[in-house]
């Protein structure tokens, strides 16, 4: 999945337009654009801004001109977008680090603009903003891979060690919480498919809670800002290196196998939690006759329906 994009700008008439185009460009270059519109109650505000913009990855700000601040001034200004400014007071008490700001000509710097979007690109001719757009985020280095929220690894590959009837290499991986506001609350992670060499992409045939790396009989835990927390995911047998198991919540004695073939196999995982979406990613999972040999790698996963 590509980082989520907020474009706060107006939506009067030949702006959601450019809007378009803007969120446009960024679709190409496969990030996430979401295209904020005007709210008309409260609780549009509640589960459509704020929660798009917690999130979020990227900030963009757009202050279209609007009416003269006053008739008689013969400086010309002109009053900026006032929902987009409400939008930007509220994506400056989320903590957003990488965030670029544009003015059309003759807005008259107010408010927290003042401050924020002092150093704005400015522009005139409305249909350069997708270019400017363009060159500043290549300046910046956005990537559609980065995430300001949930992000997986690195891995980690146990010595060989007991846990409950398992005796072998266990493979776990650390997960982030880039957020600097929010805890990760009661996250849980699940192996959710799998394809084994040579067969189709299936259902796991085992989705209990993943251990909690470290802790006795913990299936949950909470990830604090700009911190991590382990998951099992995985382990090899000591004896028999092609037979992989799963330490979770399962109350079974003994742990059913997962599965006992050797070769390349990709295993997709889920981590869920209050606050946060979804985090998917995939592991591919090399595995021999010998538990020694076993070799795992990150996969990015793409979700279809994001």
């Amino acid at each position: 999945m590509g980082a989520r994009v907020f474009i706060s700008c107006g939506q009067q008439c030949g702006e959601r337009e450019v809007a378009r185009s803007v969120a446009g460009w960024f679709t190409e270059q496969g990030f996430r654009p979401y295209v904020a519109l005007e709210a008309q109650s409260i609780q549009d505000i509640n589960t459509g801004i704020i929660a798009e913009l917690r999130r979020s990855d990227y900030y963009v700000f757009i202050d279209f001109r609007r009416e003269r601040l006053d008739a008689h001034d013969k400086s010309g200004y002109c009053r900026g977008s006032l929902f987009s400014h409400q939008e930007l007071a509220i994506a400056h008490a989320l903590g957003f680090e990488h965030a670029i700001f544009f003015r059309e000509t003759g807005v008259c710097l107010e408010g927290l603009c003042a401050f924020m979007a002092a150093n704005a690109t400015p522009f005139e001719d409305r249909s350069a903003l997708p270019g400017l757009v363009a060159e500043a985020v290549r300046r910046r280095g956005w990537s559609p891979k980065y995430s300001r929220n949930l992000v997986p690894g690195p891995l980690h590959w146990s010595q060989p060690i007991q846990s409950g009837d398992l005796r072998g290499r266990f493979l776990f991986v650390d997960i982030q919480n880039r957020r600097g506001d929010i805890g990760a609350v009661g996250a849980v992670a699940r192996l959710a498919a799998m394809q084994l060499e040579g067969q189709a992409r299936e259902p796991s045939p085992n989705r209990s809670p993943l251990k909690v790396t470290g802790q006795a009989r913990a299936f949950e835990q909470t990830i604090w800002p700009e911190s991590l927390g382990a998951f099992d995911l995985l382990c090899v047998d000591l004896a028999h290196g092609s037979r992989v198991y799963l330490n979770n919540a399962l109350d079974l004695i003994p742990t059913p196998v997962l599965f006992e073939c050797p070769g390349e196999h990709l295993l997709e995982y889920e981590v869920f939690t209050h606050g946060f979406e979804r985090l998917r990613f995939g592991l591919r999972l090399r595995t021999a006759a010998s538990c020694w040999d076993a070799t795992a790698d990150l996969v990015r996963l793409y979700d279809d329906a994001a």
